[in-house]
């Protein structure tokens, strides 16, 4: 997609979300062992209920994976049948492309209004680092 864009000279916007470890929400109960460190004396057996995503938790990237789908459906755009990471939204002759990278958002579009308004979707559920437009790229 990356290369089809450069040689038909889309835009191509990349968003970053910011700790994407924060916005996972569990759908079933997780447990874990007190941390060592912060175990009080006579209080050994009791365990941790998690609410939130832990970074290396192995379910942490199906809970993100999962959140930001619905979110994306919700707002309009479809997603690709063979490949999951990518969505779309085709109306008339404008289209926007998003390719979703663990943590990272890549926009390619042709059109300036329709990006922010999707920017702007995407900025009011996560919080978002807006890094630099590609203009060329290695590879």
């Amino acid at each position: 997609m990356v290369a089809l864009a450069f040689q038909w000279r889309w835009h191509i916007k990349h968003l970053d979300v910011k700790n994407i470890f924060v916005h996972g929400d569990f759908y079933e109960g997780i447990f874990m062992l007190q941390p060592k460190q912060l175990t009080q004396l006579g209080e050994e057996h009791k365990v941790c209920f998690l609410l939130k995503v832990l970074y290396d938790l192995k379910q942490m990237r199906t809970v993100w994976y999962t959140k930001i789908e619905v979110f994306l459906l919700i707002i309009g755009l479809t997603q690709n049948e063979s490949n999951h990471n990518l969505y779309f939204s085709l109306e008339g002759d404008w289209y926007v492309i998003l390719i979703l990278y663990v943590d990272d958002l890549f926009l390619i579009h042709d059109n300036t209004n329709r990006l922010e308004i999707l920017e702007k979707e995407l900025t009011k559920q996560y919080e978002m680092m807006n890094m630099v437009s590609w203009t060329y790229t290695y590879g």
